[in-house]
């Protein structure tokens, strides 16, 4: 798991996308590139997006957009 997980948090989900390592646990959504790290909580996102193939968009109820 590239984070260090919290008490009571379960990694649900582990994989690998180009250049990145995608976690999503009971709490958070994890994203590693090699020089940058993306972490939202769950209850922080609004909505997700496919856009293409290897576009993914995250609208976070603050505001945010992830890309």
């Amino acid at each position: 798991v590239p984070f260090p997980v919290l008490q009571g948090e379960g990694v649900e989900y582990l994989g690998h996308a180009d250049e990145a390592i995608i976690a999503i646990s009971n709490y958070r959504l994890h994203i590693k590139f090699k020089d940058s790290v993306i972490n939202v909580p769950l209850r922080l996102i609004e909505s997700v997006e496919s856009r293409e193939m290897f576009q993914l968009h995250i609208i976070c109820k603050d505001s945010k957009v992830v890309r």
